[in-house]
């Protein structure tokens, strides 16, 4: 269908754009140049690697062209020319912990436009086009070809003039892919949006188009423009596959294009596993002592050990040391966790400070923690709040580098969906970066309660008159070892305690996010 007598609402000129390195430029597109009319559907293809997808990053608005101009005429003069564009990437990029439903206001909370009116709207969009009984659905309940559809009303909700359609179904099978490209082309025809598809199948692009643009091999420039209509009566794909022209237009841009690609374990099997192996060890090690094939006093055996608590037990100083040492180490846990977090949030937020740290970071890692225990006693005093800063010591740099690892490996195309809504950094790191990295803190939480204990019974070996640390130093001192194997068995107690807690944790939040 000819969109030539329509409004321009595109324009690019001259667009170049240029990668530097230390050591050389490369040239990416050279001297690009098109347009894009009102509600046309136009797709680009090319070759691999040519800046198919860097030209829509170039009209969002998310990186700069080395020179050249983009010019977008909105239609409502209320909006910059960046507002008149939506970006829906490759991926569906749906944020697993939102519903269907926020995820589809995404892009009005980002841009602080969302009301009654806007939210009635995209909820109005998506019964319209079959997901209505899926609003509060989670994105993993859904098919990928729901999903797509999601981000496009996700896209569509913020009423853009344009939208650049970044592979939306290079991910799908091949029937889901017909059905969905078909569908989503009605969509934007019904919305009366244009439309710019980046696509590798040349048969999709011709059922989808009103125009083709073929980009050359880099540095790109546009090869050749190539004109589709099959007539007005001629709409659904399956017609224009059949249609003479089709192939008359698949060998042009052919010709084009050729002168220049789980499993989960099951978890009761483990369980017992682990148990059995966990009885096995202790009958071999009573039998161990029993036949004398090792030395009792030295080794000791599961029933000295016993004894040895129930003698402390009736004692009282089993609880009493037990809470000592598990005070310390919950503070210290808790400290260490939260001040990680804060340093790595600060970390991420800066490049300056990010640069600036990173030699320090790595040397804290790998200094022996232990070395600092004399300072720390000299500084703080022989008493539970040198133990707990001990603690927070072996904890709170494992925890930053984890966590800013975390924060690093964040998807750029989230990152880039963010900001074609015009997000801010602090909505980045509130609506994606942390959210997408719970799973992250929660396996530095299982890391710091060894950490912690470690650092803990470090601090009770050096000051301490109670804990369990000081149980074992002085079980050896006196070479009562049957007092230093009780201990090491109530460490392993309040470890497997304390990390059964935060996995219990993560198993209720995922519950909660399904």
């Amino acid at each position: 269908m000819s969109t030539k007598n329509r409004e321009k609402i595109l324009e690019l000129q001259d667009i170049c754009m240029k990668y530097h390195t230390p050591s050389e430029e490369t040239l990416a597109i050279e001297n690009l140049s098109f347009d894009v009319h009102d509600r046309e559907f136009l797709t680009i293809v090319g070759p691999s690697g040519c800046g198919k997808s860097t030209v829509l990053s170039i009209i969002s608005g998310l990186i700069p062209a080395s020179s050249g101009t983009v010019n977008l005429n909105s239609k409502n003069n209320d909006k910059s020319g960046a507002e008149t564009v939506g970006y829906m990437l490759q991926s569906d990029h749906l944020f697993e912990w939102r519903t269907i439903k926020q995820n589809v206001l995404l892009g009005l909370e980002i841009k602080k436009i969302l009301t009654d009116e806007s939210c009635e709207y995209a909820v109005e969009l998506l019964h319209k086009y079959g997901l209505g009984e899926f609003l509060d659905y989670y994105p993993n309940q859904l098919s990928g070809g729901m999903r797509q559809k999601a981000a496009l009303i996700r896209t569509l909700a913020v009423k853009p003039e344009i939208l650049l359609l970044d592979e939306p179904f290079s991910a799908l099978d091949y029937q889901t892919r017909l059905t969905l490209s078909e569908e989503v082309k009605d969509i934007i025809l019904s919305e009366k949006k244009a439309a710019i598809l980046v696509s590798h199948d040349i048969s999709e692009a011709i059922s989808l188009s009103d125009r083709i643009i073929v980009f050359s091999e880099r540095p790109s420039t546009v090869k050749k423009i190539v004109d589709i209509d099959f007539g007005k009566n001629v709409r659904a794909a399956n017609e224009k596959q059949k249609h003479r022209k089709f192939n008359e237009y698949f060998d042009v841009i052919w010709g084009e294009l050729s002168r220049e690609k789980n499993k989960r374990k099951k978890s009761r099997v483990v369980r017992v596993s682990q148990i059995g192996f966990f009885a096995f060890l202790l009958a071999f090690w009573e039998l161990a002592a029993k036949l004398k094939w090792i030395d009792p006093f030295i080794m000791s055996s599961p029933s000295r050990v016993w004894n040895t608590l129930l003698n402390l037990n009736s004692a009282g100083q089993l609880w009493s040391n037990v809470n000592f040492t598990l005070i310390e180490t919950i503070s210290g846990f808790i400290l260490g966790t939260i001040i990680g977090f804060i340093i790595a949030v600060i970390i991420w937020w800066s490049k300056f400070i990010f640069k600036v740290s990173e030699p320090y970071l790595v040397v804290l890692n790998a200094l022996p923690k232990v070395a600092l225990g004399p300072i720390v006693i000299v500084w703080i005093g022989a008493g539970s709040a040198s133990i707990i800063v001990m603690a927070l010591l072996v904890s709170v740099v494992i925890s930053t580098l984890n966590i800013l690892a975390g924060f690093k490996n964040v998807s750029t195309e989230k990152v880039f969906l963010m900001k074609s809504f015009g997000a801010s950094k602090m909505q980045i790191l509130l609506k994606l970066v942390i959210p997408a990295n719970v799973s992250t803190i929660i396996s530095t939480l299982k890391i710091n309660v060894g950490m912690s204990l470690i650092g803990v019974i470090t601090g009770e070996f050096l000051v301490s008159s109670h804990g369990i640390g000081y149980l074992i130093v002085y079980g050896g001192q006196v070479f009562k070892l049957d007092l230093v194997m009780a201990g090491i068995f109530i460490l392993g107690i309040i470890a497997s305690i304390m990390y059964m807690g935060v996995a219990k944790f993560e198993s209720f939040y995922l519950k909660k996010r399904k």
